[in-house]
């Protein structure tokens, strides 16, 4: 027999469906004293091109060279191709976000030891790339526009 996971409650209804009172009760023994399988629930996205040309997982925002079927970070399943998108209403989960971007500056962290400077551009981009999927596209293109000399 194939492996596959069910849902517990749809089995008990298509059982109720189905089977006499005395089958029934076994069925539903059977079900109850089954190991629950170690699974995760499915999370289903799209990708999202930003301005800049960067394409992100709508879930865990992990940036990616090409559209793939799923997302090489988190996992999802990037199934939601039809969706119609509005980029000022989309939902951005916010923690999740940050987070990522703070591992990101982690590492910058790491790189600025001994090299200054490729550190701090570093930094200047993630910090870039966090308030251009914040909404403050605008911000990043002025700041962009300013002379910088990372010499210490």
């Amino acid at each position: 027999m194939n492996e596959k996971y069910i849902n517990a409650a749809d089995c008990e209804k298509f059982f109720y469906d189905h089977l006499d009172d005395n089958g029934m009760k076994g069925a539903l023994n059977a079900i109850e004293e089954m190991p629950a399988a170690d699974v995760e629930p499915v999370k289903h996205g799209h990708w999202i091109v930003a301005d800049d040309g960067v394409t992100r997982c709508s879930i865990c925002y992990g940036a990616s060279d090409y559209e793939r079927s799923f997302c090489g970070d988190c996992g999802a399943k990037m199934d939601l191709k039809d969706v119609k998108i509005d980029r000022d209403a989309e939902k951005i989960d916010t923690n999740k976000l940050l987070n990522k971007q703070k591992e990101k500056m982690k590492d910058a962290i790491k790189i600025s030891y001994p090299d200054y400077e490729t550190g701090h551009e570093m930094a200047d981009d993630i910090l870039c790339e966090t308030l251009t999927l914040l909404g403050f596209k605008e911000l990043v293109t002025l700041f962009k526009d300013v002379n910088r000399m990372y010499s210490f």
